[in-house]
């Protein structure tokens, strides 16, 4: 069966934080099923996992999974990293979760290498090996901004994991943004899909105060760096830099569900046509909304695309 979860973003900063006690609040008040956890902050509950299972008990939540980000190209990092995931998988587990989502490997500034590819291929069907012996799925987050945002260098992923069993959550907004098609991409790997995410796009309206009156932007190359916490940003050819998730700026470019761009009918009758039974998840990287009224839209327009019997 189809359910519907929202993955925790970073609109619920307040002076003190993220307030994720709000946060669980709202998602269970405006009617979701499941939460999605990716953020460094929560943490925390890795010790406290049955603290955690009261809150969500609490809000009438299930979790989705744990999201982790993975340092494909540093050998120490993804050592550490592999020691926070043995912990996510043990929450995970504890809440009869089977998903383990991932996605990570940032771009070296002086490129790509094509060993660096191979051995974050490598590094990736470890997290399989590790995710399969657990029972569960190793899930691939496709993410624009990442080493593995362009269509080729995907398939070279997918392809080379297959065997080792890694599986899919494509994002309709980071496939659009890294050049693929959304329905075609789900078309093709319909096989691996173990968990969605979907998001909307404004193309664009890209507004910031910032960008060079003289440069044609294209809306799927403001690839951005930050070169301080402090927020000092700079010009990189045609790109404005900014501080983004991997270096992406989503304001005013992520938007509710069917009020940008993205066709989600075709999306939404391939996925019932394949009788996907899982997780629908909304990972909205920026809103312009207050947050209940984001979240409220957004679960309005997916059972209204789904059917009422969702």
């Amino acid at each position: 069966m189809i359910r519907f979860g929202y993955a925790l973003t970073w609109n619920w900063k307040n002076d003190l934080g993220i307030d994720f006690h709000r946060a669980l609040d709202e998602i269970a008040l405006t009617g979701w099923s499941g939460v999605e956890m990716n953020a460094g902050f929560l943490y925390y509950y890795l010790e406290h996992i049955e603290e955690l299972k009261k809150l969500f008990k609490l809000h009438d939540l299930d979790l989705t999974t744990f999201y982790s980000h993975l340092a494909l190209t540093d050998e120490d990092d993804f050592k550490s990293e592999l020691n926070t995931i043995k912990s996510k998988i043990d929450l995970i587990k504890s809440f009869g979760a089977d998903i383990l989502l991932i996605d990570g490997g940032r771009k070296n500034p002086d490129g790509v290498s094509k060993k660096d590819y191979k051995n974050a291929v490598e590094k990736i069907k470890r997290i399989c090996e590790l995710s399969h012996s657990n029972s569960l799925k190793p899930t691939w987050h496709i993410h624009w901004g990442t080493m593995f945002d362009s269509e080729d260098i995907f398939e070279y992923l997918m392809e080379n994991t297959e065997k080792e069993g890694l599986y899919l959550c494509p994002d309709t907004a980071q496939l659009y943004l890294s050049g693929m098609d959304p329905l075609n991409t789900i078309k093709k790997y319909k096989d691996r899909i173990s968990y969605i995410h979907l998001k909307d796009i404004i193309e664009n309206n890209f507004i910031n105060k910032y960008l060079k009156p003289d440069k044609k932007i294209d809306p799927r190359n403001n690839s951005l760096i930050p070169l301080s916490s402090a927020g000092t940003y700079k010009y990189l050819d045609d790109r404005y830099l900014d501080n983004g998730v991997f270096h992406i700026n989503s304001r005013y470019r992520i938007t509710e569900i069917a009020r940008g761009i993205i066709d989600f009918k075709p999306i939404v009758n391939f996925i019932k046509e394949m009788h996907f039974d899982g997780w629908i998840v909304v990972d909205q990287d920026y809103t312009g909304y207050r947050n209940m009224e984001s979240l409220d839209v957004n679960l309005k327009n997916l059972k209204y695309l789904f059917g009422e019997e969702y």
